[in-house]
């Protein structure tokens, strides 16, 4: 019995001995030993995790890591519209998804609020009726006229009674409208035609929804009583004559977007009093600003290769404009009349200026014509009584006849050539306008 005993014993001794993989000094084994924690599985707020260590043998030992607590994030409370559902405030779980508190649905209001033709609530405009629509066949349709429409304050719907989207205003759809004092144009309108609203002349506002991509030419015209246009990003062309004698319009703004600006846009504009000609446009036709007598400044786009002819004719009160570094050409008649300007820079890119250019601006004092340009043309500064100096490259082989006629303060020409080459100019030329003036020959410009 002793022997099974210590047999016993001995078996308990060597299982412990064989289940430990470390020793001490002594060599007595004395266990396992484990390394750091590692997390294997990362918790979320859904799922646990794991960590675990090894022991050199092999052996293991694994732990649950507890849950995260989720991550709130608050649902905002939507305030119902005439036209929308409204929500309560809400929360869930921005790892997870989890809703935390629930939104519920707020129904939308029964109708609209209109006060001044404009919804309180949603700000939706009211629309008129007894317009006038012609059906293009496809789904879409213009507003042809006025029709049985009562109203003076105008909101154009963005669909037909018959369910047709309106795309456009037609050709003379509500010239000479006489009561019509305001006109609301929506984002479903991409043109206005041509005189759509012709010498409407009590209109006071009108407001250009972003979709119309086209305003024709004359579309304001004659429309004394408007007083401000914004004319949004989505439009690419100002028609000729848009706003043509609009003569309260004191303020139009004008969008990076728009391209082009037609022949007469807003000539005779009398009281607009300065302009912000965006990047956007390219182009500006003839006479687009001519008699416009109130306006004192300018800033052009960089756009723009080409001062059009008669652009800023007859503008009395300009006093500073810009004229962009790639501007090729001044064109006839460009400045014709601007008596209040008294100086312009003019870019070293211009290489042409028409007759007449500066006809007529008494206030300018000095000039530098820059070393591209070949022909001063007759007129270009007749009557430019208070010029004093210019400053004129050996590039210009032809000065015409009355180039510089009736500028009687004009002393000093400076010419960056010799006397020879001037004299030859003179004899092809048989100019007499610079006879009293001192030539300074071979002036060096800065």
């Amino acid at each position: 019995m002793k022997k099974l005993f210590g047999l016993f014993i001995l078996t308990v001794m060597l299982a412990f001995l064989l289940s430990s993989c470390s020793f001490n000094s002594y060599n007595h084994f004395i266990g396992h030993s484990f390394g750091e924690w590692l997390v294997t599985k990362e918790p979320t707020c859904s799922e646990m995790g794991e960590k675990e260590r090894c022991c050199p043998c092999g052996e293991k030992q694994v732990l649950p890591i507890s849950k995260l607590s989720h991550t709130e994030v608050i649902d905002s409370y939507v305030e119902p519209t005439c036209t929308t559902d409204g929500l309560t405030e809400g929360s869930h779980c921005s790892v997870c998804g989890l809703v935390i508190t629930k939104q519920y649905e707020i129904p939308k209001y029964n109708g609209h609020f209109y006060e001044d033709r404009r919804c309180t609530v949603c700000g939706e405009w009211k629309n008129s009726t007894g317009l006038q629509f012609v059906s293009n066949g496809d789904g879409t349709c213009y507003v042809s006229g006025i029709g049985e429409c009562v109203d003076n304050d105008v909101v154009i719907p963005p669909t037909s009674p018959t369910g047709d989207s309106v795309t456009s205003i037609g050709n003379e759809a509500f010239g000479y409208s006489f009561q019509l004092t305001s006109i609301i144009i929506p984002s479903s309108v991409t043109s206005i035609g041509y005189e759509a609203f012709l010498n409407c002349s009590s209109l006071t506002e009108v407001i250009i929804s972003e979709g119309v991509k086209s305003i024709g030419g004359g579309a304001f015209r004659m429309c004394d009583l408007l007083k401000s246009v914004l004319i949004p990003g989505s439009v690419t062309s100002i028609g000729y004559e848009a706003f043509l004698n609009c003569s309260s319009l004191t303020e139009v703004i004008i969008s990076e977007g728009v391209v082009s600006i037609g022949d007469m846009a807003f000539e005779k504009c009398v009281s607009l009093v300065n302009v912000n000609i965006p990047d956007s446009v390219t182009s500006i036709g003839k006479k687009a600003f001519k008699d416009c007598v109130s306006l004192a400044s300018v800033n052009i786009s960089d756009s723009i290769t080409s001062i059009s002819g008669n652009l800023f004719d007859g503008c009395e009160s300009l006093v500073s404009v810009n004229i962009p570094d790639g501007v090729t050409s001044i064109d006839f008649d460009a400045f014709y009349g601007c008596v209040s300007l008294t100086s312009i820079d003019i870019p070293d890119s211009v290489t042409s200026i028409g007759s007449s250019a500066f006809k007529g601006c008494v206030s300018l004092t000095s000039i530098v014509i820059p070393g591209g340009v070949t022909k001063i043309e007759y007129h270009t500064f007749n009557y430019c009584s208070s010029l004093i100096s210019i400053t004129i490259p050996d590039s210009v082989t032809c000065i015409e006849f009355d180039a510089f006629s009736n500028c009687p303060s004009l002393t000093d020409v400076y010419y960056t050539g010799t006397e020879k080459q001037w004299l030859k100019i003179f004899i092809l030329n048989s100019n007499s306008s610079l006879q009293n003036a001192t030539i300074h020959y071979n002036h060096i410009t800065e």
